[in-house]
């Protein structure tokens, strides 16, 4: 199962699914700034039906991009002064201590782009989130956001549009 289906029916609310229709959602919180569908309106899958402002995850995306870049550097640095350790080490000019301490550098060198590697993927996530797509063909039965409104998702998702794949007008509440 890929990643982001599985966050999709981390969204979905079941309880409801046959019946009502399905309570859609972000798994990011932020300010609606645009809504693209109205109640009744049909979707494709893969429709976009509302955005949240992506101003602040686009500038983290960008800060993780700049921070791999100077992790990625900072390894090429690390793996030239192993290189030079190495060579001192081997014409007996250098200690043992010091070149496990230019090993460890390295490493240390290493596991920093694998972190700022992670932390890119998770900004790029984040960004992808703020904005909510059909996740099926079907009909919007009820539109719960609207532009300005803050959405707060902590321990539950809140849920801002409702769909189903019925053609049948949805039902009175």
């Amino acid at each position: 199962m890929k990643l982001q289906t599985f966050f999709l029916l981390l969204v979905l609310s079941f309880s409801s699914l046959a019946a009502d229709g399905v309570k859609l959602g972000v798994l990011v919180s932020g300010e609606v700034t645009e809504v693209r569908v109205a109640q009744g309106q049909e979707v494709r899958k893969g429709d976009l039906l509302l955005r949240l402002d992506e101003t602040l995850f686009q500038a983290r995306v960008n800060e993780m991009r700049v921070r791999l870049r100077a992790a990625e550097a900072a390894l090429r640095l690390a793996e030239d002064e192993l290189e030079r350790a190495r060579e001192l080490y081997d014409r007996t000019l250098l200690a043992d201590y010091e070149l496990q301490k230019a090993q460890l550098e390295r490493f240390q060198a290493e596991a920093e782009v694998v972190a700022a590697r992670a932390r890119l993927l998770e900004a790029r996530t984040d960004l992808r989130r703020t904005r909510l797509r059909a996740p099926f063909s079907g009909r919007i039965d009820r539109v719960f956001a609207y532009p300005g409104q803050v959405v707060q998702n902590g321990f539950q998702v809140q849920p801002l549009i409702e769909m189903s794949t019925a053609t049948e007008p949805p039902k009175s509440r």
